[in-house]
């Protein structure tokens, strides 16, 4: 597992794009795809720095090259001299940035120590996440020229941040796409299995493991989201579809439902979830171990006021859209069936190429297809520590609704 500290601070090599795709480099946009791609100047290795140049062989910018990845070129600014486009400076300012954000928008406070830092193109950082999980950090590559630079990476975030561990997370899904090889591990710490760290939100007390749970260790982005149900749960008797660490159901416990079961096809999840319900004295949730349609399919229509559905992504690029979109059908039609008369019904995806439009048709038939009516209360999304730039509105993933039900 090489370090990554001998990798160059500023360009090495050039790309020149073709005439006629420079308009969304131009308008801010952050990727550059390889069919923009006119030629090389040099020989840059995976993750090396490039100069990018507009047809006139002009620099109009600089950014991270990955040779094998349909997304060539992540374009992390307009500088045109290596003065400028160093990437230790580049990164610490805009960590400071990003924090400076964060502290305006309240977090973290006296209740909640776990929130987003950085949000990858919404931060200026395309490639990378970095979450705040209470006293740890956890940085999330999608990069190869990010994780070539981790050692790095880590070094700034220690010198800006007080935290106590660091890891470092391999995005699977697009590790071999950018060439990452490497495991996830704590930086400095590369023996250790587990890293169980502890976080508060919102008044509410869990613990993840950093080293074994997905992603980051804990979906921050729903944080308002979950915060909504615990005002809307009292008294409800409240089923959460792929509750994970249980962040959806120890809300609506603590908003005083009237039962919870939450639901999750992951023995260790609920292994945590169990934890987190003990820690925080919940008695009124009943977790289960189970597919999530064979759980629906063993209730009655109707046995539940308030369902809560946040999938997985299921959608994992456009060309599984088709096949994506009939799951989402699907699961969204069951869940629906569930819900007694004026139930209240909480849908989510987090697949970024399924846009919000066709997430609203999604729902329309699925509420056909349940012979329901769904009335859309509110478009729901992620909280604001997970910006996006109006530029790549393909970084605007999370979507869901709050939805009442009605029959036909």
């Amino acid at each position: 597992m090489t370090s990554g500290e001998d990798a160059p601070e500023v360009p090495t090599a050039s790309v020149v794009l073709k005439k006629g795709r420079l308009k969304p480099v131009y308008a801010g946009h952050p990727w550059i795809f390889s069919g923009a791609i006119q030629n090389l100047r040099g020989e840059p290795d995976a993750g090396d720095l490039v100069w990018v140049l507009n047809p006139s062989e002009e620099v109009i910018g600089w950014g991270l090259y990955s040779p094998s990845s349909k997304l060539r070129i992540r374009f992390w600014g307009s500088d045109t001299s290596s003065e400028q486009a160093r990437f230790s400076p580049q990164f610490r300012n805009r960590i400071e940035a990003a924090q400076k954000r964060r502290i305006s928008m309240g977090l973290p406070s006296d209740g909640t120590t776990a929130y987003r830092l950085i949000n990858g193109e919404g931060d200026r950082v395309p490639g990378c996440t970095v979450d705040v999980v209470g006293s740890a950090l956890a940085v999330r590559y999608g990069s190869t020229g990010l994780w070539r630079r981790r050692a790095k990476i880590a070094n700034i975030l220690r010198e800006i941040m007080d935290c106590s561990q660091i890891a470092q997370i391999v995005d699977p899904q697009v590790a071999l796409a950018e060439e990452i090889y490497g495991i996830t591990h704590i930086s400095g710490e590369p023996d250790l299995e587990k890293c169980p760290v502890e976080f508060q939100e919102e008044g509410l007390y869990f613990e993840t493991d950093l080293l074994s749970a997905q992603k980051s260790g804990h979906y921050s982005d729903q944080r308002e989201n979950r915060l909504l149900v615990r005002k809307l749960a009292k008294g409800r008797r409240v089923l959460d579809l792929c509750t994970y660490t249980g962040g959806f159901g120890l809300n609506a416990a603590m908003g005083g439902a009237e039962s919870v079961t939450a639901v999750d096809s992951s023995a260790p999840a609920l292994k945590l979830a169990r934890r987190n319900a003990a820690k925080n004295g919940m008695e009124n949730i009943s977790f289960v171990h189970e597919d999530i349609m064979r759980v629906m399919n063993g209730h009655k229509d109707g046995s539940f006021d308030l369902v809560i559905l946040d999938p997985p992504k299921l959608i994992k690029s456009r060309n599984h859209q088709g096949q994506g979109e009939k799951k989402y059908r699907s699961l969204n039609a069951r869940a629906l069936r569930m819900l007694a008369p004026e139930g209240l019904f909480l849908s989510f995806s987090c697949s970024g190429v399924f846009e919000q439009q066709s997430f609203h048709r999604m729902l329309s038939l699925a509420a056909q297809s349940a012979e329901k009516t769904l009335h859309v209360h509110a478009n729901l999304g992620a909280g604001p520590d997970h910006p996006f730039v109006v530029q790549a509105p393909e970084s605007n993933y999370l979507k869901g609704i709050l939805g009442s039900v009605a029959s036909r």
